[in-house]
C-alpha cells in the first residue's frame, strides 16, 4: 500500500522568468478536473463501467501496480489528485452510487473553465506587463472528493463515503490535501513583497441553497440529491462575484483591485457582486491567503458566462457545464488583467 503520495500540482512560470521574486501569482486551487471535452460523455461512462467491473475482481492496488487496464488509467483524471487514491475511492463510491449520478457529481464539483481563464489571463498579462514575472499554480484535484479550498480534513474531505468505514482511505486523503496545502505555502512565499495574488474560482448557476447555513450532504448514495439541489431550474441564479469579506465583517483583500474590477465590470455591462453567496469563512484556505497576502483578490466566475452553451455534449443537463468558450474566456480575462494592472 503506497503512502507517499506527491501532490499533484503543475507550476508554470511567464513573462520575465529571471526575476527571483514572482510579480503575480494565479492560484487555481480547484484545478478544474472533470469532464474531458475531448471525450464524449459516452466514452467517460464506458470507462467508469469498466473500471467497475476491474474492482469487483480486484484491488485498487493490484490494478494501479500492475498497469492492469492502462488504457482506462490513463483516461481517468487524477479525481482525487493521485490516481491510486482515485482507484480507492471509486471501489467505495461504486458501492453506493451509479455511474451517471458519480460523473455528473465530479463534473458538477469541478472548477469548470478556470484553468483556461488563468492561461488567457497570464497570456494578456505577458502581452501588457512584459517586465513582470507570472506564476501559475494549478493543483490538480476534483473538490467533491478532495477541496484543497478547505483547510481541515473534516471540511476539505467530502462526505462521499463513511470514514469509518474506509479509515485508510480517509488518514491518506487527509495526510494527502496537508502535502498539496503546505506546498502552496511554500509557492506562495516566492511571491515579492508588492506583488499580487490572483485567485478564481468558478460556481454554478443555480442553487437552491443561497445561504451559507443551508447545505446539502454530499453522502454516500445521495449524490444524486446533491446534484440536484444544485441544477434547479427554478433555484435562485447567482452572480459574478468577488470575495472580500468574513461573515464577521473583516475586511480581506486589495480593495484597490476589487474597485476596479467593479469598474471594469459596470463599464462592461455585467452585474458583479460581493461576497454573495460566499464569503472568505475559517474554513477555507482562500480565507488564510487573503490575510497573509494583503495584495490579493478572489473572484468568482459564473460557469454558464464562460461556457459554451450550443456544445452537443451540452444538451443532457443544462447546468453541467462541459466546454468553455473562448470568447467568453477572452472578454473575463480582459477584465481581470484590467483590475490587476490598474489605470
Amino acid at each position: 500500500m503506497r503512502c507517499d503520495y506527491t501532490p499533484n500540482i503543475n507550476i508554470a512560470v511567464a513573462g520575465n522568468a529571471s526575476k527571483p521574486n514572482a510579480d503575480i501569482i494565479i492560484l487555481d486551487v480547484h484545478g478544474s478536473v472533470g469532464h474531458d471535452p475531448k471525450t464524449s460523455r459516452t466514452k467517460q461512462l464506458q470507462t467508469l463501467n469498466q473500471l467497475k467491473d476491474t474492482l469487483k475482481i480486484s484491488t485498487p492496488w493490484h490494478i494501479y501496480s500492475q498497469k492492469k487496464n492502462v488504457q482506462q488509467l490513463e483516461t481517468l483524471p487524477h479525481y482525487a489528485g493521485d490516481r491510486f487514491l482515485t482507484l480507492q475511492w471509486l471501489q467505495v463510491a461504486f458501492t453506493h452510487n451509479s455511474i451517471e449520478d458519480l460523473l455528473d457529481y465530479l463534473q458538477l464539483e469541478h472548477d469548470f473553465g478556470v484553468w483556461k481563464l488563468v492561461t488567457a489571463t497570464t497570456k494578456l498579462l505577458e502581452k501588457k506587463a512584459p517586465t513582470k514575472k507570472i506564476v501559475r499554480i494549478r493543483v490538480l484535484q476534483n473538490r467533491g472528493i478532495i477541496d484543497a479550498n478547505r483547510l481541515m480534513p473534516e471540511f476539505s474531505i467530502r462526505k462521499t463515503f463513511d470514514k469509518d468505514q474506509s479509515p485508510d482511505l480517509y488518514n491518506a486523503m487527509a495526510s494527502y490535501n496537508q502535502g498539496v496545502l503546505k506546498t502552496i505555502d511554500h509557492e506562495l512565499k516566492t511571491l515579492s513583497p508588492d506583488g499580487f495574488l490572483f485567485i478564481p474560482h468558478s460556481m454554478n448557476k443555480v442553487s437552491k441553497y443561497m445561504s451559507e447555513d443551508l447545505n446539502p450532504s454530499e453522502s454516500p448514495g445521495k449524490l444524486r440529491d446533491y446534484v440536484t439541489n444544485f441544477t434547479q431550474l427554478l433555484a435562485p441564479e447567482r452572480t459574478d462575484m468577488y470575495i472580500n469579506q468574513t461573515p464577521s465583517g473583516e475586511i480581506l483583500g486589495k480593495q484597490l483591485f476589487y474597485q476596479q474590477l467593479e469598474t471594469a465590470f459596470h463599464q462592461a455591462g455585467k452585474p458583479l457582486l460581493a461576497n454573495l453567496p460566499y464569503r472568505a469563512t475559517e474554513i477555507s484556505s482562500s480565507t488564510k491567503y487573503l490575510r497573509n497576502h494583503p495584495n490579493s483578490g478572489v473572484v468568482e466566475v459564473r460557469k454558464d458566462n464562460i461556457a459554451n452553451l450550443d456544445y452537443p455534449d451540452q444538451s443532457y443537463c443544462s447546468h453541467l457545464m462541459t466546454q468553455t468558450d473562448q470568447a467568453k474566456i477572452n472578454a473575463y480575462a480582459e477584465l481581470y488583467v484590467s483590475a490587476i494592472l490598474g489605470p
